[in-house]
């Protein structure tokens, strides 16, 4: 009997250092991240957050509850209802992600978001343009803070998917590149391949849990790299 408690007990400690999985997918379409660069201001992406909550079975308590907790932190919160995966349980919202592009001098200051997307130009003549993704840290601070309150865990973005699915809404194929990450769930880690996206398809890109572990520390993490056309 003291053996099944301590097992139950370390279960549970266990849980509680695990903490939640906040998954987050961001649809980034090619024409809208060159328009970006081309001088286009105040652009957002379409995303979908899921917070993992204890239950499905009471989706309207913790609805409630989650979106008291995002107050302030997520300027749009929209819930879609709460669904398991596999062993876990989510309730899923669509909420927006502004993307910007960073001009030479440090405008990170200026972003009042949970999360974005910033655009910069690489030094080269290729023109590439590498697609980062931005955590406000502070404000990461309070939404752990009110978790950590109301569930008596905290936010393990390590734990979590951070997807971006890029979509080639143009007229062309067009190459990029990404390293350390999950291709459509395939593993990632070659320096400086290019990759093919035919027009009209998407891929789906995810950070992997050191990019993800680096985000939730430092509030940064690369997610790819958008290159030039490919002439057909």
């Amino acid at each position: 009997m003291m053996r099944t408690a301590k097992l139950v007990f370390a279960a549970l400690a266990f849980v509680s250092v695990a903490g939640c999985k906040l998954n987050l997918t961001t649809h980034l379409y090619s024409s809208d991240l060159r328009d970006m660069m081309a001088g286009t201001t105040d652009i957002t992406a379409p995303a979908t957050m899921a917070f993992e909550i204890p239950s499905t079975k009471k989706c309207d308590e913790y609805t409630a509850k989650i979106s008291e907790i995002v107050k302030g932190v997520l300027k749009e919160f929209i819930p879609k209802g709460c669904h398991d995966e596999n062993f876990d349980s989510f309730l899923t919202a669509d909420t927006q992600m502004p993307i910007f592009k960073m001009a030479a001098t440090n405008q990170e200051s200026k972003i009042d978001a949970l999360f974005s997307i910033v655009l910069r130009e690489q030094d080269d003549s290729e023109n590439n343009i590498e697609i980062t993704i931005l955590l406000d840290t502070q404000k990461y601070g309070v939404l752990l803070s009110r978790m950590k309150e109301e569930f008596s865990q905290t936010i393990n973005l390590s734990k979590s998917k951070v997807k971006l699915v890029l979509h080639n809404d143009e007229r062309n194929d067009l190459i990029f590149s990404v390293r350390e990450a999950f291709l459509n769930s395939k593993p990632i880690h070659h320096k400086g391949r290019t990759y093919k996206l035919a027009r009209r398809h998407k891929v789906t890109i995810q950070l992997s849990d050191v990019a993800t572990t680096y985000l939730a520390k430092e509030g940064t993490a690369r997610g790819f790299v958008l290159g030039k056309f490919v002439t057909n």
